[in-house]
């Protein structure tokens, strides 16, 4: 007898976005989800290459492998696939993707993840979420700086200290479990467990079987509106005679639709995955981890600060300085006492001559999609301290002293002809 997964998935557009950047796969052994991310720069492609690296590991060979080596080869190819992607076709640089696995070999489980896609075990009953979100505000609940239900709201709480992209290296979190007969996994993008609280995954996981609970959990995502694309896999852990045919694997959303066309051979569905005397992995390479944990553990903090410095550069959000409105490039939260703000673009417009509505908005910080959102906000900002210059006192404008003379009205905005590029945005 042997373990299998018996599984059911489903990836759905959502309410919102225009196309569906996620990507999955599900098999006898393998459950992975992949949310794509880029916008224009082909979240699609990134998600959709990645997924089919990971499935090119089934069928796994018939004395079974290490899962937790197997899944940081994968995720080191992935990237490898990314890159030589990038380099036929410049116009994809910028996209990524996050990545969450699980592989199930012998009596032994691999969960590996890149980004914030998570996998949850029902087990007796009882929900535990196997995979630590690698995103900024999920750090600074680590560090006590926020509670678990003020992350749930946080503005940045999209932004990721981890993503496949194929530029810089990365460190997965990797674990081991053991698993047991009727175990019950979910791997999913964040356009489930953003929007479902755990009390409501591990009901629906508990009472439906998994074909049921994944229409259940999707359904549940549409009706809280479903602002990003939604892509989970049900499975159960189950016994089966060697010679059972396992139920056949699927790719879903991305991957299925043919969002990693362009891919190199290297990810091309059902090409035999690297075996542990390839050449291209060490096969002691486990040791290393035990042996040298604290040089690992360095470099992955390493690789993580690059990582989410470079993706909080992609945001942008309007504020003050010196009295005067501006424009940031950033985040507005500092990491070990360095700011992760800088100042994009100043402007005309003196806080003080704004409505005091808009005073306390721009002090509390207006967060934008782009520069080009902030831009507009600014803007608008102006059209309304110009609207205060014009009548003396009108309603939530603020008063001029005695005596003063009205302030003249602001000048335009001053806005750059050209701008850098930003990186791929993570909010999705």
């Amino acid at each position: 007898m042997a373990l299998y997964l018996r599984y059911a998935a489903r990836s759905d557009i959502g309410l919102i976005r225009r196309g569906n950047e996620d990507s999955g796969y599900a098999g006898p052994h393998l459950l992975v989800v992949a949310d794509g991310m880029g916008g224009h720069a082909a979240g699609e492609v990134a998600s959709a290459a990645v997924t089919r690296v990971f499935a090119a590991l089934e069928p796994l060979p018939a004395d079974g492998v290490q899962p937790d080596v197997v899944l940081r080869a994968a995720i080191a190819r992935a990237g490898d696939a990314l890159r030589e992607l990038v380099l036929a076709d410049p116009e994809l640089e910028g996209m990524g993707t996050t990545v969450t696995a699980l592989l199930l070999s012998g009596d032994l489980v691999g969960v590996a993840q890149v980004g914030d896609s998570r996998a949850y075990l029902l087990r007796d009953g009882v929900l535990e979420q196997l995979t630590h979100d690698q995103t900024l505000v999920q750090s600074l609940v680590d560090e006590g700086r926020i509670s678990q239900a003020q992350a749930e709201s946080h503005p940045q709480r999209s932004v990721l200290l981890q993503a496949l992209d194929g530029r810089v290296e990365v460190e997965p979190e990797v674990g081991l479990r053991t698993p047991r007969v009727d175990d019950r996994y979910l791997v999913c993008s964040d356009g489930l467990s953003g929007v479902l609280s755990d009390a409501t995954l591990r009901d629906v996981l508990a009472q439906h079987d998994q074909a049921g609970a994944v229409e259940r959990l999707v359904d549940l995502a549409r009706r809280a509106g479903a602002p990003d694309n939604v892509t989970c896999v049900v499975a159960e852990v189950t016994e089966a005679d060697d010679g059972d045919l396992p139920q056949p694997a699927a790719l879903l959303g991305a991957a299925a639709e043919g969002g990693s066309a362009a891919a190199p051979a290297t990810v091309a569905e059902g090409s035999a995955p690297d075996g542990p005397d390839d050449g291209d992995d060490d096969p002691h390479g486990h040791r290393l981890w035990v042996v040298l944990p604290v040089v690992l553990l360095l470099a992955a903090l390493a690789v993580g600060a690059v990582l989410g410095y470079r993706w909080t550069q992609s945001q942008y959000y309007v504020g003050a300085k010196n009295g005067q409105v501006v424009i940031y490039q950033g985040v507005s939260q500092q990491v070990l006492g360095r700011s992760l703000s800088r100042v994009a673009e100043p402007s005309d417009v003196d806080v003080a001559a704004l409505p005091l509505f808009a005073q306390e908005q721009v002090q509390d910080t207006i967060t934008a999609d782009d520069l080009d959102h902030a831009r507009r906000i600014v803007s608008r900002l102006q059209d309304e301290a110009m609207a205060c210059a014009r009548t003396p006192t009108p309603s939530g404008c603020p008063s001029p002293s005695p005596g003063a003379t009205p302030s003249p009205m602001p000048s335009a905005v001053s806005t750059a002809s050209t701008t850098a590029t930003p990186a791929a945005s993570v909010a999705r």
